[in-house]
């Protein structure tokens, strides 16, 4: 708008606005001068700089090529150091804390101290050995009791020797080791013959295509023909695979990479394109295989973002302070390719570790390491109980570890638990010792009575499997013979709970068996190893004695009838399903850690055996019968002993009409033909699938997509660093469409394999087999990651949901799920929160019931993403939003909504527009469309873009106003207003609002300032309606208005007249505070009102900044002044009024001047379709003027009265709170009595008092009154002036409430009366009648009286009753709280008593071991230290073992006395005899007594 007094010309352009009309056409000629406005600044200089909040990631390059890598010298520098800092993950930092500070050290220093160690530990191995030799001769030779051979004896002076040469050992020198330092270890053979012939072929073939070659020269005549060095076979080195070695304690995340680096050495994963083994990405590299680079440097092969990448890295490794390596290793410790491997790997996703506590996904379950270096894409699956993994793993797993995908390497399964969980194995938990023991005896009971009905109950069943069978027949073997060799007997059932499963580490799954219809107890018992007496087929049957009471044919019909009812019973068991086991399989090899310790309930063979059985539809091994079948040999039946030849005639002359009978008379010739199952990697532990869930909650499935039909990818990352990035900006949509031949080749191959199969028996348990769901598709999501570290970094996200362009009532399903599955009445619904992270859809029902499906991704991932998508059966494609909807004709939706009109031809429309000058920091209308509906369900997809300047859309939202809104008297377009806070709208559905039309407003904050020149605005919609159309609105000059805050006691900041002109006018309005030309640091809540008539139309509230979109000011033109209130569809001329105010309950001190209101400022931008008149709004203080003056001119000095008086009481207000330094004055004004109540203090003479006598010249008593004056009397001139005094009128009061009460008094008033024909006299109530009226209220008064009374007594019943059930209900409370109390006490303490039983126990174990352990051993104290470890029941190996030395001591004392009585005695034979006797025993005495008796000897004759 123009400033006062700028009379441009009508339809004159100012710069990109248009030339409103002028000030004074709008004003009132009564209107006071309007506010000047400040006009936009066309001399500000444009902000060059952008700051953006983020960086795009370093530019890893792409990969040059092999043989590029293999031509690179990397000997040309003396020794490279990488500069890049790797920041490395959180559990680096947990386990630096208790080492020192990480260092990185090259492998010449850390491979040093790795080969210290390993000296360290063989010293420490051989010393083990030789005392554990020593140890085993000293007791052979205390058990012998002096017997001891002189073989013995030897024995232990040699390893004496051998121990004192150990020790005496020089220590280990580190700069002395030598090791040979490894990329890979490999091994030597010779080529083969085949090999030989393929190397000469290939050098033959190289030779023909090098035309410069010289050829051989034939040999001369008559010369020896002379070997060509090309057939003699050369020396191949071909690299080793060796296991990773968990011996060591390690990170985490190097824990879980070394699980990730087993896993790709278990299942022998190569690249999917270039099928490199992992170890073949590090460069350089001699034919084939890595080498040690002499500079240090080396070139590692990685993919990244969907490309091969070269990452280069240095042999600086983290080491801790102790020279430890933190990286993964392998058992040959001298390797470095896992330690070259994994710095490469840190060195590019080391942006998820920038800070410890912001890191992108949790360091175990990390799929991105074996992606980058194979290429599978990981999808991890989380279990929450045992029942989802029931219900949804087993299928999952029946699926992912079949022969097709296991064989074809489709995908791989690894399985996991987080590192603070603790793994349980429930079938493993044993008894206690009695109970295992009873159970282990009717175990072995049945075992040996050949029962194992697999149709018992679970507790009840005798079956055993070979392995437990095994296991119980070493411990009985092991039992007896140290129950033969030592006399006692040794508990081998103590429980060993300890499962062995490391926790953050990935375990590969390798199999899944189910029975089904196989029988497995008698695959078990068929494999028992049993002594069977050879017979002769043709030896007659042994007869039985019969019984004297029963005659041979009663006999006969007995046995008759019993073999009958055998087979009947078998006949029935054999239609029953056998029990059912589900078993899965998982790799357990890692270097240097025991396997889990799981007892799996069959073996190897046994499994391979019933998986024969499954493939051959058999329901058990071909020869085998179930226990207790009438078919079996009579050996293991009733104990008879007849031979099988007469038991398997009498079975052939039967007719069972059990299919099964073919099956048991196939013979050998048959046996071969049968189809063998494929051989899968060795090893691993068979877990039941019960116990699986409770020890491994997470799989990660890696899927291959190169076995994918159809493959696809989509990029979008930040480029160019001078253009930000706009997530979500390309709009695209992922298209699915069925491929009807892929579909018809794969149910081809399907049925192929299924007819292989043939018709399958319907045997009891068979599970018919489900077809393959075909309909999958893979989609994978991986955020383009920051440059550097950032106090907050960016949360990365991917939702995807279903379009529901013609799925009619369908609806989203809920996540809860593990596997991802949909029905074709439910809708994908998907969100991706990992950093990289791939989820397989399975579409079930018919495919062609969804030919195509429609995918929205919305992507959270600001410096951008790539995108993986794979198919079986479906195309897969990226296609943008515009071309969905020109396929689809159909509305981009993802709610399962059908709009009736909404089919339509796609129209795609742009719009442009020149931005105008914008402002760093202020608020700004950058354009405003109008836009017309006529149709119903018309669909607009907008956008908003400048291409110029991408940044300023981060700044930018859309407001779509309604202008038809019908709930106000008079439309303002403030209600229907929808506001987005992003540039883009999608699927707003808009209906026709009675020609009204629609406003679209495109505002925002711009963070710098910019000049109009080159910058363009641009609107994209896209439609389903051809006749849509954007009108763009013309705005005039935009000003500014900034005034001071005054405080006053209603907190008012601002409040200001609206005048408009001849047209309606559109106008936007952004009021902020600020302090001293700042954004004020604290939160002020305050309000904007526009008022018209004195009626609040429009409120908001805001803190410091409140912005009005879009509000519509009516014009006067042709209105009333003043409309009756029974008129309420008559419009009358609008006074609008905008105030804003703070809240008084939120700022108090708003109200007065301090520091906080100091310099404190409001600003006012407005924008408008039309010239807007503001004019500051002091009626309010003109009234209050007008009334002060009409008090001032009525009495006097007033003000100044008023005045004195404020004074006053602000001086008795400092006095109240004790301040004494006022001055005389101000104590004089504090003590001047005030006018009124001087004159209520001043004495008035009394009539009745004695008189003087009259004055001179006064009338004398009884005279007539003089003549009065002319002056009327004081009460006369009173009731006058009371007259003469002229009130306010209403308009001149301040309070609105008052003035609306004054005005409607002084209105006429109607007063209507309906009189019914009837004339209305009124009249006076009697006396009778109000003596009944009061009776009768009286009466009323007692009744209330009562019934409060008697409601009173009911409460203080209720009360009382109460009262007694809290005391009947706490009383039980505390008495039984009393005796659980004491309860506890006497639990207490027997506790307390048990803790010093074994507190006394562990003392008195502690001091025997310690007096054991002693040089000298007093007799008595041992004996005193046995018999009180006894009474205490210490344990019994320790008393046994004080025992032994008792016994040992006391025949040593026995010796020793033998050596005293040769002494005493002079016997020179005795006393050689004890003297050699002591030597040879090593009998432990005083070494001066033996000293003595030696010289005694040497004396003696």
């Amino acid at each position: 708008m123009p400033p006062k007094g700028k009379d441009v010309k009508k339809g004159a352009p100012v710069g990109n606005y248009k030339a409103g009309k002028p000030l004074k056409d709008i004003l009132p000629p009564t209107s006071k001068p309007p506010r000047e406005g400040q006009p936009l600044n066309a001399e500000l200089q444009p902000d060059v700089s952008r700051h953006y909040l983020y960086e795009p990631y370093q530019n890893i390059p792409d990969w040059p090529g092999n043989e590029e890598a293999k031509n690179n010298d990397f000997a040309k520098e003396d020794r490279y150091v990488d500069s890049t800092q790797i920041h490395l993950p959180p559990s680096f930092h947990d386990f630096e804390k208790g080492s020192g500070e990480i260092q990185w050290l090259r492998p010449d220093e850390y491979l040093r101290e790795i080969a210290f160690d390993n000296e360290v530990q063989k010293r420490k191995m051989e010393r083990k050995i030789l005392m554990s030799k020593m140890k085993k001769l000293k007791k052979q030779s205390m058990l012998a009791m002096g017997a001891t051979s002189q073989n013995t004896y030897d024995d232990l002076n040699n390893l004496s020797k051998t121990e004192k040469a150990l020790i005496e050992e020089p220590p280990i020198n580190r700069e002395e080791l030598k090791f040979e330092m490894l990329c890979i270890a490999y091994e030597e053979r010779l080529e083969t013959e085949e090999e030989v012939k393929k190397r000469k072929e290939e050098a033959e073939k190289l030779a023909a295509l090098d035309k410069n070659a010289k050829k051989k020269p034939p040999p001369a005549k008559g010369a020896p023909v002379q070997a060509d060095p090309m057939d003699e076979p050369q020396v191949l080195k071909i690299p080793v695979e060796n296991n990773m070695d968990m011996g060591f304690l390690m990170p985490v995340y190097s824990k879980w990479v070394t699980s990730q680096f087993q896993f790709i050495k278990d299942r022998s994963i190569r690249d999917v394109d270039t099928k490199e083994s992992i170890w073949q990405r590090i460069y350089p590299q001699e034919n084939g295989s890595p080498v040690i680079s002499p500079s240090g440097k080396y070139w590692v092969k990685l993919r990244f973002q969907g490309k091969e990448r070269l990452v280069e890295v240095d042999d600086r490794m983290p080491c801790d302070s102790k020279k430890r390596l933190l990286f993964p290793r392998t058992v040959n410790n001298f390797e470095i390719w896992p330690h070259i491997l994994l710095k490469a790997i840190l060195k590019v996703y080391s942006y998820k570790w920038y800070t410890p506590n912001a890191q992108y996904d949790s360091e175990v379950g990390d799929g991105s390491i074996v992606h980058s270096l194979t290429g599978l894409i990981p999808e991890r699956i989380a279990f929450k109980n045992q029942q989802q993994f029931e219900e949804e793993g087993l299928e999952l797993l029946r699926k992912l570890l079949s022969d097709e995908h296991y064989f074809g390497k489709k995908s791989f399964v690894t399985c996991f638990c987080e590192s603070d969980t603790r793994p349980k194995l429930p079938s493993q938990q044993q008894l206690p010792p009695g109970k295992q023991a009873e159970q282990q005896s009717k175990q072995a009971s049945a075992a040996r009575a050949g029962e194992g009905n697999p149709f018992m109950d679970e507790s009840e069943s005798s079956f055993m499997s070979s392995p437990k069978k095994m296991l119980g027949r070493l411990r009985d073997a092991a039992s007896l013979a140290i129950q033969v060799t030592t006399g006692k007997k040794i508990n081998l059932d103590k429980p060993n709970t300890s499962s062995n499963i490391i926790t953050g580490f990935g375990y590969s799954i390798l199999d899944l068996f189910e029975n089904t219809f196989v029988d497995m107890s008698t695959i078990v018992h068929s494999k028992e190893d049993k002594v069977v007496e050879v017979k002769s087929p043709f030896a007659s049957p042994k007869k039985r004695r019969l019984n004297g009471s029963v005659s041979k044919d009663e006999y006969k019909r007995m046995r008759k009838e019993q073999r009958q009812k055998d087979l009947e019973d078998y006949e029935r068991r054999e239609q029953l399903a056998p029990k059912q086991y589900s078993l899965v399989k998982i790799k357990t090899s890692v270097g240097r850690f025991p396997s889990i310790n799981y007892i799996s309930l069959f073996t190897a063979d046994e499994i391979h055996e019933a998986k024969k059985c499954l493939l051959n539809m058999l329901k058990r091994p071909v020869g085998t019968y179930a226990p207790g079948s009438p078919y079996a040999s009579p050996d293991k039946k009733r104990g008879r002993q007849g031979g099988a030849f007469a038991l398997n005639i009498q079975a052939a002359a039967q007719e069972s009409p059990d299919r099964h009978g073919s099956q048991m008379a196939l013979d050998e010739e048959q046996k071969q033909q049968l189809v063998e199952p494929k051989t899968r990697a060795p090893g691993g532990v068979w877990v039941t699938a019960s116990d699986f869930p409770h020890s491994f909650t997470n799989f990660i499935v890696y899927h291959n997509t190169s076995k994918m039909a159809h493959v696809a990818s989509h990029t979008d990352k930040w480029v160019d660093h001078a253009v930000p990035y706009i997530c979500n900006e390309k709009d695209v949509v992922i298209r699915l469409e069925l491929d009807e031949e892929a579909l018809k080749t794969q149910m081809a191959e399907y049925n192929q394999n299924a007819q292989k199969q043939g018709d399958p028996f319907q045997l009891p348990g068979y599970v018919e087999q489900k077809p393959p769901n075909l309909d999958q598709v893979l989609i994978a999501y991986s955020p383009h990651p920051t440059n550097k570290s950032h106090e907050v970094l960016p949360r990365y996200l991917m939702s995807l949901t279903q379009l529901a362009h013609d799925s009619g009532d369908a609806e989203f399903t809920s996540e809860d799920k593990a596997v991802h599955q949909y029905l074709p009445n439910q809708l994908v619904s998907l969100t991706f929160k990992s950093y990289f992270e791939g989820k397989v859809i399975s579409f079930l029902g018919t495919p062609q019931e969804r030919s195509v499906i429609y995918l929205k991704p919305n992507f959270v991932a600001p410096q951008g993403y790539v995108l993986w998508l794979a198919g079986l059966i479906r195309k897969v494609s990226v296609i943008s939003k515009a071309e969905y909807l020109t396929q689809t004709h159909g509305i981009l939706t993802t709610q399962a909504v059908t709009l009736a009109n909404a089919q339509g031809p796609t129209t795609v429309k742009n719009y442009q527009s020149d931005l105008p000058l914008l402002e760093k920091g202020k608020f700004h209308l950058f354009a405003k469309y109008d836009f017309q509906i006529n149709e119903n369900d018309t669909v607009l997809h907008i956008k908003v873009d400048i291409p110029a300047d991408k940044y300023l859309l981060k700044y930018m939202r859309l407001r779509v106003v309604d202008k038809g809104e019908t709930s106000k008297r008079f439309v303002t377009q403030t209600e229907g207003q929808r506001i987005y806070n992003y540039v883009k709208i999608e699927n707003m559905v808009l209906q026709p609002n009675g020609g009204k039309g629609y406003s679209l407003i495109i505002e925002g904050v711009p963070p710098y300032t910019t000049q109009p020149e080159g910058n363009q605005l641009q609107v994209e919609v896209i439609t389903n309606r051809a006749e849509f159309a954007l009108e763009e609105v013309q705005q005039v000059e935009p000003f500014e208005y900034v005034d001071k805050y005054a405080p006053s006691k209603y907190g008012i900041i601002f409040k200001e007249k609206i005048f408009v002109g001849p047209d309606h006018t559109s106008a936007a309005f952004n009021i902020r505070l600020r302090k001293a030309a700042q954004d004020l640091a604290e939160k002020r809540l305050f309000k904007v009102e526009i008022l018209d008539q004195g009626r609040v139309i429009y409120s908001q509230e805001g803190f410091n900044q409140i912005t009005i979109g879009h509000f519509m000011f009516r014009s006067n033109a042709a209105l009333a002044e003043y409309v009756a209130e029974s008129q309420e569809d008559v419009e009358m001329k609008h006074q609008y009024v905008l105030q804003a105010t703070f809240d008084l309950n939120e700022w108090p001190d708003c109200k007065k001047e301090n520091d906080s209101t100091a310099d404190l400022s409001w600003y006012m931008k407005v924008f408008s379709s039309e010239t807007l008149a503001i004019v500051k709004d002091t009626d309010k203080e003109d009234r209050e003027k007008a009334l002060k003056a009409s008090w001032e001119a009525n009495e006097p000095g007033r003000a100044e009265k008023a005045k004195k008086a404020r004074a006053k009481f602000v001086l008795q207000e400092r006095l109240r709170k004790g301040d004494t330094t006022l001055t005389e004055d101000e104590m004089a004004l504090v003590k001047e009595v005030r006018e009124r109540i001087r004159k209520k203090d001043e004495v008035v003479p009394d009539p009745k008092a004695a008189k003087a006598p009259p004055a001179k010249g006064a009338p004398a008593k009884g005279a007539p009154p003089a003549k009065a004056d002319n002056k009327a009397p004081v009460a006369k001139q009173e009731e006058d002036e009371k007259a003469k005094r002229i009130l306010p009128e209403p308009g001149q009061h301040v309070n609105n409430e008052i003035r609306s009460f004054l005005l409607h008094f002084k209105s006429d008033r109607l007063i209507h009366i309906s009189c019914d024909n009837k004339p209305v006299e009124a009249r006076k109530r009697g006396e009778e009648e109000k003596v009944q009226l009061i009776e009768q209220r009286t009466k009323e008064r007692d009744i209330a009286q009562r019934e409060i009374e008697v409601e009173t007594q009911a409460r203080d019943g209720n009360k009382e009753v109460r009262e007694k059930v809290k005391q009947e209900v706490f009383g039980g409370i505390e008495k039984e709280r009393a005796d659980f109390k004491e309860k506890m006490a006497g639990i207490m303490a027997e506790r307390n008593k048990y803790r010093d039983l074994i507190s006394t126990r562990k003392e008195k174990d502690r001091a025997l071991q310690d007096l054991i352990a002693g040089d000298k051993i007093d007799l008595g104290a041992l004996q005193k230290a046995i018999d009180e470890a006894r009474e205490n029941l210490v344990r019994e190996e320790v008393i046994a073992k004080g025992n032994k030395y008792l016994a040992w001591l006391k025949y040593s004392k026995e010796v020793e006395g033998l050596l005293t009585q040769a002494l005493a005695d002079k016997n020179k034979e005795a006393l050689a005899a004890a003297i050699e006797r002591i030597e040879r025993e090593q009998i432990t005495i005083d070494p001066k007594m033996l000293q003595d008796a030696k010289n005694n000897l040497s004396k003696m004759k």
